[in-house]
Parts: C-alpha cells; sequence; structure tokens
C-alpha cells in the first residue's frame, strides 16, 4: 500500500523524472504512506497521505549525520502540493 501512495504523491508532484530534470531530486524513498526524496543543498522533503486523506509535507536539512526539520506544512490538499513545495524552496516544477 506505502508504495502505491508514493506513486501516487510522485505523480501529483509532476513525477520522479520530471523532479529530477526540473529540480535535480534523488533518492526517492518510499516512507510508511508516504514518499521523500533529496534535492539540492543538502535539503529534503517527506510527503505523507495524514488520516484525514490530505498530506503532511516536511521540509528538512541534512549535513552529515545531522537531520534539522526546516518546516512541516499540514492538510495540504493534493492541488497544492506543488505550489507548496515551490513556495519553500522556490524551486519551480515546471517552466
Amino acid at each position: 500500500m506505502s508504495k502505491l501512495i508514493a506513486e501516487t504523491i510522485l505523480k501529483q508532484l509532476g513525477g520522479s523524472n520530471k523532479l529530477q530534470a526540473m529540480i535535480g531530486a534523488k533518492n526517492f524513498v518510499i516512507i510508511e504512506n508516504g514518499v521523500g526524496f533529496k534535492y539540492p543543498s543538502g535539503k529534503y522533503v517527506q510527503v505523507k497521505l495524514n488520516s484525514k486523506d490530505l498530506y503532511d509535507m516536511t521540509f528538512k536539512s541534512i549535513r552529515g549525520t545531522k537531520v534539522r526539520t526546516i518546516e512541516t506544512y499540514s492538510n495540504i490538499y493534493s492541488d497544492r502540493l506543488i505550489t507548496t513545495f515551490e513556495n519553500h524552496s522556490k524551486l519551480y516544477l515546471s517552466l
């Protein structure tokens, strides 16, 4: 089930190929009820489906073995995932 959720989230963000091409996303990982991936400058994002059938997006910074949560956005509708990512990261998923 987690794989299906992860695939759905990636599709809603434009697909893993688009994420790789537009922002250099890599190291895609299926997590419980979601997906996580790295993007440039040691940044990491997790997107999880919550119990309200909405999404929670957590941005983290990774430096060596130190992981620091930067910001968490809760209860995001699927059509706002891209906007939330773009507004926080200042990286754009479309031209």
